[in-house]
């Protein structure tokens, strides 16, 4: 994956990572035009599209990988609870949830099987205080059951290319780090929609921008295709705990760092910038269970290389189902890096879009 990366990047020359590159544009260009006559569909009536008989908002993103959405969704489902009854409609990804016939409902706090609900869930499930989540791939039938169930506003998590559900509210989150997916659509690139596409949102969340010393190119390339108001956030780093969510008093160590999420090298990078040195990564795929015997192999050598913890996101913690004895067999101790999401730029355009939902949902 890392080589893929590479290529698409323009990191890796040469004539043969040329021609890749070339072959990978030609595939672009049948993506395109998939994306475009899929689009056509629903806005002809030929694929049904939902429309739910309460406020529904999407929060999702123009390019594949890790924008920060998730934590973006558990800031605003925890904002909107405080006044109206809240539902999240989630996918439930490499979970039985996600092809189960009936979603899955699960509780704030409640304790949650990854294998069944997926990473995502647990995490939303874990982060958040007032909401129900609904896992399941089918959102159309997740939606009809939170509605039945009283809910009086609808959140779809990673919902902007999910036509099958029509929505008031299209929030899209963009990553400051690399904002466009490298210019290119899937596979050149990693863009899941063109910029134009950008046009449908009603607010965009520019994030981490705290790794960027100025924004003003990204925002005036979103501006010249959407006219929705811009925010900046940034995930804030909130401290060290473990793995039952205790602080602790552990920094400017070594350490190894695990992780299977969509944006592994913020999470190094955040790790860095706040005094930790990096003696080696271990990076999954995004949303791939973690092996005990793996990360025990892992924790032994990283130990003898001078790691005096094992760091991941709280999305990896709760992949982690080791067992007491696996535990035990850890050379070093597991933590995660706690994380919050802020508003740095634009809380007052927060305030009044989170304000025009409100008076949606109650008038």
């Amino acid at each position: 994956m890392r080589l893929f990366f590479e290529i698409i990047s323009g990191k890796k020359k040469g004539p043969l990572f040329s021609c890749i590159r070339a072959v990978l544009f030609l595939f672009s260009l049948l993506f395109s035009f998939f994306v475009f006559v899929r689009k056509k569909l629903y806005s002809f009536g030929l694929r049904k599209s939902y429309r739910p008989d309460v406020v529904t908002i999407s929060v999702g993103n123009i390019t594949t990988g890790g924008t920060g959405k998730t934590p973006f969704t558990i800031f605003l489902a925890e904002k909107l609870s405080q006044k109206v009854q809240m539902a999240v409609l989630i996918r439930g990804y490499k979970s039985r949830a996600e092809h189960s016939i009936e979603p899955i409902i699960l509780a704030s706090q409640q304790k949650c099987d990854v294998k069944e609900v997926g990473d995502e869930a647990c995490l939303i499930c874990r982060k958040s205080t007032h909401i129900n989540i609904y896992v399941n791939k089918n959102r159309a039938r997740s939606a009809q059951m939170a509605e039945r169930q009283g809910a009086e506003c609808l959140l779809l998590d990673d919902g902007m290319q999910h036509l099958a559900i029509q929505r008031d509210f299209e929030i899209v989150v963009v990553d400051a780090k690399n904002p466009f997916g490298y210019g290119y659509l899937l596979p050149r690139g990693l863009l899941r929609e063109p910029l134009s596409a950008l046009q449908r949102a009603d607010l965009i969340v520019l994030n981490r921008v705290e790794q960027l010393q100025d924004t003003s190119k990204i925002e005036n390339t979103i501006r010249s295709s959407s006219k929705a108001p811009i925010i900046k956030a940034s995930l804030a780093f909130e401290g060290i705990f473990d793995g039952h969510g205790k602080k602790q008093a552990f920094s400017n160590a070594k350490v190894a760092l695990f992780c299977g999420i969509g944006n592994p090298a913020a999470f190094q990078e955040l790790v860095r910038n706040h005094g930790f040195e990096v003696v080696e990564a271990l990076y999954l795929q995004d949303h791939e269970p973690v092996d005990a015997k793996r990360l025990i192999d892992f924790s032994q050598r990283m130990r003898q290389c001078g790691a005096q913890a094992l760091l991941c996101t709280e999305k990896d913690i709760v992949k982690v189902s080791l067992q007491d004895q696996d535990i035990e067999k850890l050379s070093l101790p597991l933590y995660f890096v706690g994380v919050q999401l802020k508003i740095v730029e634009g809380e007052e355009l927060f305030e009044k879009f989170t304000a025009e939902i409100l008076l949606s949902v109650l008038y």
